[in-house]
Parts: structure tokens; C-alpha cells; sequence
């Protein structure tokens, strides 16, 4: 990058006249000799020879400033590898249509090989603190107690994940799917933006519900940093996060949300009654939209609250995930939920809006299911954690 060099503020030096020599006895300074305090053009001379080698100093002191800043901006530049995070994004949205890719989610999970020690142990040192109480617990206790057998580690509290992971686990705690006794939630952010979100998506008060402040458990699990993790001191968090919705450092993003949209007719009910749900409860708190257009009918428009996913009956029929079904829930959530109250439930540390979560469930003391979020919308298959519960 050029550097365009700023003009000096610094005057020039003074060109001191040359004063020619003559005889002493014309009471003119005599150069080599000490100007006389009774010469007046001798002090001018001396004068101006001040000013002189003072600009002379400035200029020299500013122009070795000058060359160290640009020494320290040619630094600045070649530690930011622009082409390489450019060729990073490419080669990532080449990929954007992919699905999230697979991986074992067992006792041979990678996420577990990399931590290179049990869960508990690496939960040691992470404290969390309930949203609710404020009491303050290590991290680890929320296993070893016995009863809890599996830990939703949700993202912060303002992202889509955390919103419909937590909705799905209020309905399927509704459908006594999951003991509520035997999980509990985690998120990353403050207390109070904890206990607003339990709030705003009116999850039952007896359902135990954590944050952690610094995302220190997300770290010692394993989890997904986002997008371009290696980059994250050049790049800001907020332009991770929209790399992300892109695809980027988040497979299967683009073909979940579309999916919103065109939605999977395979799906079976068990995995789509969260939905109707989600949108009484949102319509009902106040969550635009809060009603939609009989488009097959009179264009009435229809009171979510009231009548739930039932509006797309009669158009798409009853049987799995209809077209603009989870789009609409997504922007409930979005507009009404997460931009609305982006202030209280954003985390203070921008960089932990990229981290990611995921899910851990033990069984007789051993982790039998783990399972870390590739992106964003590509979050724990609830029949999965549900299924590793039992």
C-alpha cells in the first residue's frame, strides 16, 4: 500500500546570510570571532543562525519519526496476509450449497481427541453462573452432580442458534421428549442477558440455565471459533459474522436457510412441532410477524398466535416442514426477537459472537454423545440429542 506522505509543518532552514568579512576597525563582526553585544547586525546574524539550526533539528527529528512510521506500517501490512485471507473466503464459497460435513459424534468424536482429556477435566478450570440465582458454580459440578446427564451449550444469547436449540428444547420438555431434570442450558454472555433470554422465550423456571461470561468452556471443549479463527486479530468479529452467513468458516449455513424456505416434506412430526409452538409463542409476546395472509383464501390476515403453522394447511397440507414454515419463525426471531433487544443480549467481547457450541450427554459417567456446531443454523439435530438422552 502507498504511503502519501503528509507535508511538513516544519518550516525549511533559514539561509543565513553571508556576512562579508572586513576589518575590525569598522566595529563589524569579524567571522571566527564572538559577535560583539555592541554590533546590532552581528546579533541579527546570530540570531538567524539560531532559528536556522533549530528548523534544521526539527526537520531532521521529523523525518527520522517519518521513517519509522513507515517502517511500522510496512510491518502492519506484511503481518496481514490480504491474499490469503482472500484465497480462504474463495475457496469457502465455492462450497456454500454443501451441507454441513460429518463427523463422528461417539466416544471417537474428533472434538474429544482434541481436547486430549476427559470432559470433566477440561471443565476443571471454567466456571458458570446461573442466570437466575447469580450463584456462581465450576463449570464440571454440572455433571458430576448425577442427575444432569447432558449440557445444550448454546452460542450467546442474540444468535439464531441459541434461539431455536432453546425452543426446540422447550417443546420437547413440553412433549415429555426430555427430562428437564437431566440437562441443562449454557450460554455465552452476561447474567442479565441470560436471564432476558429465558425471559423472552418464556422457558420453564424449573429448566437450569447457565452463562458463561468469557466462553472459557466453549475453549476447553473444543468448539468452533467461526469463521477464519487464525485471522481473528485483523478481521472484525462483525465481518466473521457475515462471512459466516455466507458460508464461510460456516458449512451448510446457505442450504439451511434456504431450506426455511423450500422446506423437507421427510421431516417427521416429531421434528416439526417445535415450529407451531415457536410461533404462538412468539406471535403472543409481541414477536413481528405476528400474523400472515391467507394467500389461499380471502387474504385475511391470520393471527399466528391463534392458529400457529396451521396457515399452511390447506396450501402445502399437513406433513413435514412446509415452504416458508421455519422462514417465518426465523424472522420472528430475527426481527422481533434478536435485532430488537440486540443491546441486552449481545456479549461484551465482540469476538465471542463467532463462537460456536454444541452439545454434551453422558451416560453412566462416560460422555456418550458429543457434538460441536459447524455455523450458524448448523446447531445439534435435536432428534439426535434426544435420542442420546434416553
Amino acid at each position: 500500500m502507498a504511503v502519501q506522505h503528509q507535508p511538513s509543518l516544519v518550516a525549511p532552514p533559514v539561509a543565513v546570510p553571508v556576512v562579508p568579512a572586513v576589518p575590525a576597525a569598522h566595529g563589524l563582526h569579524v567571522p571566527g570571532t564572538l559577535p560583539s553585544p555592541s554590533s546590532g547586525q552581528s546579533w541579527k546574524v546570530a540570531q538567524l543562525a539560531s532559528i536556522g539550526a533549530g528548523a534544521v533539528a526539527l526537520r531532521r527529528r521529523w523525518q527520522s519519526r517519518s521513517r519509522r512510521s513507515l517502517r511500522a506500517t510496512s510491518a502492519v501490512e506484511k503481518e496481514t496476509p490480504w491474499l490469503e485471507i482472500a484465497g480462504a473466503v474463495g475457496l469457502a464459497l465455492l462450497d456454500i450449497f454443501k451441507g454441513p460435513p460429518e463427523e463422528s459424534t461417539d466416544a471417537s468424536a474428533p472434538g474429544l481427541k482434541e481436547m486430549g482429556k476427559p470432559v470433566m477435566e477440561a471443565l476443571a478450570t471454567c466456571t458458570v453462573q446461573d442466570v437466575r440465582s447469580g450463584e456462581t458454580l465450576e463449570a464440571s459440578s454440572l455433571l458430576a452432580s448425577g442427575s444432569t446427564r447432558g449440557i445444550f451449550f448454546l452460542t450467546h444469547w442474540g444468535d439464531f442458534n441459541s434461539w431455536e436449540v432453546a425452543q426446540q428444547v422447550r417443546t420437547a420438555i413440553q412433549a415429555k421428549r426430555i427430562d428437564m431434570s437431566s440437562i441443562c442450558l449454557v450460554g455465552i454472555g452476561s447474567k442479565t442477558s441470560g436471564a432476558k433470554f429465558a425471559e423472552m422465550l418464556e422457558l420453564p423456571p424449573e429448566l437450569k440455565i447457565f452463562t458463561d461470561v468469557s466462553g472459557s468452556c466453549y475453549s476447553a471443549l473444543c468448539f468452533s471459533r467461526g469463521a477464519l479463527p487464525q485471522y481473528s486479530e485483523q478481521l472484525n468479529p462483525y465481518l466473521r459474522v457475515f462471512l459466516m452467513l455466507l458460508g464461510v468458516g460456516s458449512p451448510g449455513t446457505i442450504r439451511t436457510v434456504l431450506g426455511g424456505y423450500f422446506g423437507d416434506r421427510s421431516l417427521p412430526a416429531s421434528s416439526t412441532a417445535w415450529i407451531d409452538d415457536a410461533l404462538r409463542q412468539g406471535a403472543k409476546k409481541g414477536r413481528w410477524p405476528t400474523s400472515v395472509p391467507d394467500m389461499l383464501g380471502d387474504w385475511k390476515m391470520l393471527d399466528l398466535a391463534e392458529v400457529g403453522n396451521g396457515v399452511w394447511d390447506d396450501g402445502f397440507g399437513k406433513d413435514g416442514l412446509r415452504p416458508f414454515e421455519l422462514a417465518t419463525i426465523r424472522l420472528q426471531n430475527m426481527v422481533g426477537g434478536i435485532i430488537a433487544n440486540w443491546s441486552d443480549l449481545a456479549p461484551e467481547d465482540s469476538e465471542l459472537l463467532v463462537q460456536q457450541g454444541g452439545v454434551v450427554t453422558t451416560k453412566k459417567g462416560e460422555v456418550n454423545y458429543y457434538y460441536r456446531d459447524k455455523g450458524i443454523l448448523t446447531y445439534v439435530p435435536m432428534e439426535d440429542a434426544i435420542k442420546a438422552l434416553q
